[in-house]
């Protein structure tokens, strides 16, 4: 059963990682990053996509079992033998315990840490690429901002332009040719030398009012093609710029990176943290509902027969995907803090899953002692 949910989690692991893939791949080459922030970023990805993939791994990995043994006549051998419904229900715990702890520990624990990685190369990779970027040059793109830089990698041989816009008009360029550049707490900090301003003055009426900008000239004070430029000039000057504007947002956020026992801290009976609490809680119940879709996958198993062969399967996974959804969205989970009414509500969710677990396996005793798939 093991090697089984090994190689669905395997498949469906390279499926998925092929989007996360795709997205890091142009990341790196958008940004020309190396091959080890590239391998460190892909694998710090991988338990999103674990998270994501575990839950269904189990289902399928216990459908396939089932539905094997029913096809091979196992369950028909060991019900003549006096087994019972024995068999069944090891499988169902054995399956529900696999759903259920690698949820938990990829969820609560594994996905915190690659958070954590994935934000420091993150960080420590965008820190490279503008201050020690193509010495061919770059473009970055800060909303109103547009951030050129080129030359050589050292302090002083690092050069910058740096446009600022009001609306579709240049209102301003900020130039140096020994830009000293380094990412400290989100923030792109620019040390420049010989820094030169070059302001344009905004097109105004006698009475000092503005005036709609020419069309033809994006610079210009008059209709006529007149320039008012104001150029300062000085022996340094310091920049700043926020980060998440120059590159794309992190995915991820500090709560992602805080471990299970962490997030359910406590004092008495109330966390010290609601949203860390609930986000817990949440993590929790939908390890539970996990362990629930193997009693779907036995459901699906016996209702599999050469007319539905196509369709049970993936009935199974569309319904614990709605139940996934359902315990992502906090709906078990209380809002107000109590740790003794989330402990409840996540009781109250075990109950229920582990009673469908063996309804499941003991409703379905039936339709799983003969095969369904071929007449013989």
């Amino acid at each position: 059963m093991l090697t089984t949910y090994l190689i669905a989690f395997s498949a469906l692991l390279g499926v998925f990682a092929i989007e996360k893939f795709d997205f890091i791949l142009r990341t790196a080459l958008t940004y020309r990053l190396g091959p080890r922030s590239f391998l460190v970023l892909f694998g710090a990805m991988m338990p999103t996509i674990m998270d994501a993939v575990a839950p269904i791994a189990a289902l399928v990995a216990t459908y396939l079992v089932v539905l094997q043994k029913r096809e091979g006549r196992e369950f028909l051998i060991l019900s003549a033998a006096g087994s019972g419904g024995r068999p069944r229900i090891e499988i169902a715990a054995a399956m529900a315990c696999v759903a259920l702890f690698s949820s938990l520990g990829v969820a609560g624990f594994l996905k915190p840490l690659a958070s954590h990685v994935f934000r420091s190369e993150y960080e420590a990779a965008l820190a490279g690429v503008v201050g020690r970027g193509a010495e061919t040059g770059q473009f970055f793109d800060a909303r109103d901002t547009v951030l050129h830089v080129w030359g050589d990698p050292s302090p002083v041989g690092r050069k910058m332009r740096v446009f600022s816009f009001d609306g579709d008009r240049l209102d301003q360029v900020f130039a140096s040719n020994c830009a000293d550049m380094r990412v400290e707490g989100g923030r792109l900090l620019v040390d420049a030398c010989e820094a030169r301003v070059f302001a344009f003055k905004k097109p105004e009426s006698e009475s000092g009012e503005p005036l709609p900008m020419t069309p033809h000239c994006r610079i210009c004070t008059d209709p006529d093609g007149g320039i008012d430029v104001v150029r300062v000039k000085g022996a340094g000057s310091r920049r700043e710029f926020d980060v998440n504007t120059l590159f794309p947002p992190e995915v991820s956020s500090r709560q992602d990176e805080l471990t299970l026992p962490a997030l359910l801290a406590r004092r008495d009976t109330v966390f010290l943290s609601r949203s860390n609490g609930r986000k817990g809680t949440i993590i929790v119940q939908q390890a539970i509902v996990s362990a629930l879709g193997v009693g779907l996958a036995f459901l699906a198993a016996a209702g599999t027969t050469a007319r539905t062969r196509f369709l049970a399967l993936p009935a199974a996974i569309a319904l614990l995907l709605g139940c996934l959804v359902l315990a992502g969205s906090g709906a078990f989970a209380p809002a107000d803090g109590s740790a003794v009414a989330a402990a409840l509500a996540t009781a109250a969710l075990a109950a229920l899953s582990l009673g469908g677990l063996v309804l499941s396996a003991v409703v379905t005793r039936p339709m799983l002692t003969a095969p369904r798939l071929v007449r013989s």
